[in-house]
């Protein structure tokens, strides 16, 4: 029952509403935390009409990119766990609730990413290097222990530190979509 109690108590009744709160990590709940506010978080910017603009660019823009990435054929079947961890990527950053626990996921992402980038440094591919540093920093920005609950981060321009996993899961989707294409 844990499926259908998650559905109708968490995820229907926040599509019509915003749910910002520092530890959902989507992109739309960090443009609500800059754009919207809430009792939690002061926001420093006020535009509820800018705020669903920008959400909507952005997860359309992660949508198409994923979709033109995995479109492209003739890849190396080990690169299956790098296109498996790159379309999580990408539904943790459109989906509307992103816990920071929902992280977890890059537990596979990384080592699988990494993997290929080291077969790639293997091989003398010149990029490898930086794959892999940009790599490690979007693993490290995700996963890593940040006080989302102190409350001076919830104010003003402080709100933007609040999106510090967020970004790490984008860092490790465009990595991951850079070796795709690389490869």
């Amino acid at each position: 029952g844990i499926v259908t109690d998650y559905l109708q108590n968490a995820l229907l009744p926040c599509l019509g509403e915003e749910a910002a709160p520092p530890m959902n990590q989507s992109i739309d709940a960090f443009l609500s935390r800059l754009f919207v506010g809430s009792d939690v978080v002061a926001s420093p910017f006020h535009s509820l009409g800018a705020k669903r603009l920008l959400s909507a660019l952005a997860a359309l823009a992660v949508v198409m990119w994923t979709l033109q990435t995995l479109a492209r054929r003739n890849r190396a079947p080990g690169l299956l766990p790098v296109e498996l961890g790159f379309v999580l990527l990408a539904i943790l950053a459109v989906m509307k609730l992103t816990w920071v626990q929902t992280l977890a996921a890059m537990l596979f992402v990384w080592p699988s990413l990494m993997l290929a980038i080291l077969r790639a440094a293997e091989r003398g591919a010149p990029w490898a290097r930086r794959a892999g540093i940009a790599a490690c920093l979007g693993f490290f920005l995700s996963s890593a222990h940040f006080p989302l609950l102190w409350s001076h981060l919830r104010h003003g321009p402080w709100v933007f530190v609040t999106g510090v996993h967020l970004s790490g899961v984008l860092v490790l989707w465009a990595t991951s979509a850079a070796v795709l294409h690389r490869d």
